[in-house]
């Protein structure tokens, strides 16, 4: 028998004890008409139901769906519906479980054991087990691995090896049994659960891409329809128009209420105008547009932290961008506080290091590039670029200071771009501003072959490119964008910025366990990226993600707008 607590033993006894008094009083009264129930109140809140569909606007088409070969935050919402990892991050930034229920780190701090869940099965119905867990990690050590996450795993044990053709297996990746993996590192990771989140692991099938070379991941039909262990599965693709994903029935937190989620693909206007139409139900609405969808009746407007930040990457191999001093005369050039107010109409914060200044990793001590076109003026004519008076153009051994500078096609970088243009045009420097797709994008930034493989950076790839990054409070995220290793081909250093002190504090706050020594390093680091500026900082974002009220349980945050995905429901009122 469930033993009942105190407070509801005492509850239910003084609730008999009014039923027993009111029957006893009911039973010498005379016989009353009988009254007819109450009608039900149509304001009372209403449970959550299953079914229906809801219609989410993302503003370009994801070309691959494969979280390992390209993650990037216009396909993040995606991947979180689909994919899980061992642990993933709440709006605390604090790790919980996700495919594992619980760990072990053992007393030196090398080794965390992880303990799945047992009844989680891929959307094809096969079961997830630890070997998928190893499977996944260590894909992203293989030699012939192009997806640049190399980075996350490399403080494995044997990763290294594994990598260089030295060993078959990756050491540290330690297969306990179906539902148990150990993970020992080299030493002490204190971003391990990082490596192992949603965001960066996402668990991959063993039985479907095990026998696909690494090299031909790039092309392979599980880039358009995965299979993933998450609470949806997809089920259509069309290019450039939706996604459709349909409830995982057998989903290990239990199955979602709504039945489908569909993905549109426009750019900001065109979902704007489906929202206001109501053939979308969830926009991120654009800044100068709030008042117009804060009019309709129908929208719940939410303005919270973005966890993202907007960036100038410069190409450290340009011949007018290698030095540093040119990229602090750049930034000095650069009206950011207007820039940012224009941009965002106000919703987003001026930055000076490459994260969002909510993070303990944020440096203190840099001041960034205060804007003063006279002294950036000054500062380029002492590094010898001098203005053509025939062309208006800065020059310098022959070389004009010129640069593509590739946009992708949204109103808020069509903003930024203008006022970066006119900035730079008043200390006489000359910009081609391209406007691009975000697809196009990836290969701009990510040279390859014919075959998908990634080539050798050059200085004729870009100039200048913009464009927004989502990052969570742990600075290890950014390491693969400004370690020099992952400079190489297919790496996701961009810019390839290469400074030896930084690449050896990315191991060195990697390794520390105390957070007070962690944000130390941290800072020392960041405030190296202010001083060499390596990308120009723009804004810290501040998201503004509307909702049709026929979507309940809705609450974005600065985890993104589908975090809690499996808990909305659909009322349509009916």
């Amino acid at each position: 028998m469930r033993r009942l607590s105190g407070s509801k033993f005492w509850t239910l006894f003084i609730a008999a004890v009014v039923i027993m008094v009111s029957l006893s009083v009911v039973g010498c009264q005379p016989p009353e008409e009988e009254v007819e129930p109450p009608e039900e109140d149509p304001d009372e809140e209403v449970g959550p139901t299953e079914g229906g569909t809801v219609r989410i606007a993302i503003s370009s088409d994801p070309e691959n769906l494969n979280p390992l070969i390209l993650p990037t935050g216009v396909v993040a919402p995606v991947f979180e519906c689909l994919f899980n990892g061992l642990v993933r991050d709440n709006p605390d930034w604090e790790w919980v479980p996700d495919a594992a229920e619980d760990w072990e780190v053992s007393d030196d701090g090398r080794t965390v054991t992880f303990f799945l869940h047992d009844d989680i099965t891929f959307h094809d119905g096969e079961p997830m087990t630890a070997h998928d867990v190893k499977f996944t990690l260590q894909s992203m050590a293989h030699p012939d691995y192009i997806g640049g996450q190399f980075g996350y795993v490399s403080t494995i044990l044997g990763a290294e090896e594994y990598r260089e053709g030295e060993a078959d297996d990756v050491e540290g990746l330690e297969v306990i049994d179906d539902h148990t993996i150990a993970i020992t590192t080299v030493e002490p990771d204190a971003s391990i659960f990082n490596t192992v989140s949603r965001g960066i692991a996402a668990i991959l099938p063993e039985h479907i891409l095990g026998d696909v070379p690494h090299e031909e991941w790039q092309r392979h039909e599980f880039n358009q329809k995965p299979i993933g262990t998450g609470p949806f599965k997809i089920v259509e693709r069309e290019a450039d128009s939706h996604l459709t994903l349909e409830a995982h029935d057998d989903y290990f937190k239990g199955r979602p209420y709504i039945d489908r989620l569909i993905f549109r693909i426009g750019d900001d206007q065109a979902m704007l105008g489906a929202f206001m139409n109501e053939e979308v139900d969830i926009i991120e609405a654009p800044a100068e547009e709030v008042e117009t969808v804060e009019d309709l009746p129908f929208a719940n407007v939410h303005v919270h932290e973005g966890g993202s930040f907007n960036y100038l990457g410069l190409n450290n191999l340009h011949p007018c961008l290698g030095q540093p001093e040119v990229r602090q005369a750049i930034a000095t050039a650069l009206n950011i506080k207007e820039i940012t107010a224009t941009a965002t109409q106000g919703y987003g914060e001026p930055i000076i290091a490459p994260h969002t200044p909510s993070s303990w990793a944020y440096p203190a001590d840099c001041e960034g590039w205060p804007y003063d076109p006279d002294k950036a003026a000054e500062m380029l004519d002492d590094l010898g670029w001098e203005v053509n008076p025939d062309t208006g153009i800065r020059e310098k051994d022959g070389v004009k200071m010129s640069y593509d500078w590739y946009n992708v096609d949204r109103d808020e970088h069509r903003r930024i771009a203008s006022l970066v243009q006119q900035n730079l045009e008043d200390v006489n420097i000359e910009l081609d501003i391209q406007v691009i797709d975000f697809a196009t994008m990836t290969h701009v930034l990510l040279p390859r072959d014919a075959d998908g493989a990634g080539v050798e950076r050059s200085k004729d790839d870009f100039g200048i490119y913009t464009l927004g990054l989502t990052v969570g409070p742990d600075p290890q995220g950014m390491e693969r964008q400004f370690h020099s290793r992952h400079s190489e081909p297919g790496g996701h250093n961009y810019v390839s910025y290469s400074n030896e002190r930084v690449d050896e504090l990315w191991g060195e706050v990697r390794t520390a366990l105390d957070l007070d020594q962690r944000r130390e390093l941290a800072q020392e680091l960041y405030s190296i990226l202010c001083r060499e500026v390596p990308w120009i900082p723009l804004y810290a974002t501040t998201d503004i993600s509307v909702a049709h009220d026929r979507v309940q349980g809705f609450e974005p945050n600065v985890l993104g707008q589908v975090w809690n995905v499996t808990e909305w429901w659909v009322d349509d009122g009916s």
